[in-house]
């Protein structure tokens, strides 16, 4: 048989075919262009998708170089994948082939050990740690935190760290300012008592709750502060007087700092107590000092310038005591005429001497007295 040859390839595709091979090849002509523009959208949002990511990616890192912190990633081996110009600045990286270098090669020692502990203990546990150390100097709080890649799993270690050098010489500053203040407090002879005010419904003073003390407080006490704390001043000192306690009052009540003395026949001793205002609402200290020996003192003093007056008094009676003797016996030499008397009365005029120089210490005496109760308040009574 013998075929006619079409005069093309478009005439042998619009005339051999059947209506139902006609829309088969329609239909799939129609479905290769519609995968086409399938593909190339896809394609497209790809590229759009990868582009969107290099640039959040590209901004995310001039956003970490432009800030203050310290931020980098360490991959699970411990190499440094990526840090910010802080961290190459402050850790003092050099420029370079830094990236895939072992991140604690560029820490110091003291800094190694926990650095390492820090990422096996976040790896292991998948949470966020935060400890503090030192490098180079300088003090930094620093935070790691897991990266989780597409599995779930942590594809490496993500760290933060602030420079907190001046917050750690503040805290070392208040430290030791708060340990010379504590051997201060501790050290002072006078008692320290810190006092909350329990008033009543009209705001009066009614009794006084013992917040801390010093130790001078406590050994005039005879107790430890463990027993004093939170005792109410008139149990602790059960002998308190009311004139006493009105006397805390009406300090309080006037509300300028004020000083008043007492004597405690319990504790068997005399106390000077100097009560202020702290910055702190209802809560007062007070300054006490054992003025036990001053008035034992004073006692003394008084007791011996009364000896004084008394031995004053003795030594007048005295010196006229020898005196009327010596004018006796000098009267009898010139009456009986004794011969060669001129011994007699050598020795009568020394013993006058003597009772002369007897009266000008008692002058002396006399003027320290007069001038111990004048300026010293001293009293004979």
């Amino acid at each position: 048989m013998i075929f006619d040859m079409p005069d093309s390839l478009l005439d042998s595709f619009i005339f051999s075919i059947t209506p139902s091979s006609l829309l088969a090849r329609v239909t799939f002509l129609i479905f290769s262009i519609s995968a086409g523009f399938v593909v190339a959208f896809v394609r497209l949002k790809q590229k759009a998708s990868d582009a969107s990511r290099r640039e959040s990616e590209e901004r995310m890192r001039a956003l970490l170089n432009s800030i203050d912190d310290l931020h980098g990633m360490i991959s699970p081996g411990g190499s440094l994948l990526f840090m910010n110009s802080a961290l190459r600045s402050s850790f003092s990286i050099p420029f370079g082939n830094s990236i895939g270098t072992p991140f604690i090669s560029y820490l110091d020692e003291s800094l190694q050990e926990n650095m390492l502990a820090a990422i096996d203990e976040t790896y292991q546990t998948q949470k966020s740690l935060y400890f503090e150390g030192n490098n180079q100097g300088s003090w930094y709080d620093i935070t790691l935190y897991p990266v989780y890649g597409e599995k779930r799993d942590v594809t490496s270690i993500g760290f933060f760290a602030h420079d907190i050098t001046s917050k750690k010489h503040v805290e070392e500053e208040l430290k030791e300012n708060e340990t010379r203040y504590q051997e201060l407090f501790n050290s002072i002879p006078s008692g320290f008592l810190l006092c909350e005010v329990i008033i009543d419904a009209s705001n009066n003073p009614q009794n006084y709750r013992i917040i801390d003390c010093n130790p001078s407080f406590e050994q005039i006490m005879e107790q430890p502060l463990s027993t004093l704390k939170n005792q109410l001043l008139t149990d602790l000192i059960p002998l308190l007087s009311d004139e006493i306690i009105e006397q805390f009052h009406a300090i309080i009540k006037r509300g300028h700092p004020g000083t008043f003395s007492l004597y405690s026949p319990f504790l068997k001793r005399h106390l000077e107590m100097f009560i202020f205002q702290t910055p702190k609402k209802y809560q007062y200290g007070a300054i006490i000092t054992d003025t036990t020996d001053l008035h034992r003192l004073i006692m003394e003093q008084r007791e011996s310038l009364q000896q004084i007056n008394k031995n004053l008094e003795e030594l007048a009676i005295l010196n006229d005591g020898i005196r009327n003797p010596l004018a006796i016996i000098l009267a009898l030499i010139e009456v009986r005429e004794y011969q060669n008397p001129e011994g007699i009365i050598e020795q009568v005029q020394l013993i006058d001497q003597i009772v002369t120089r007897l009266d000008q210490r008692w002058l002396e005496s006399d003027k320290v007295r007069n001038f111990l109760i004048k300026h010293y308040a001293y009293d004979d009574a």
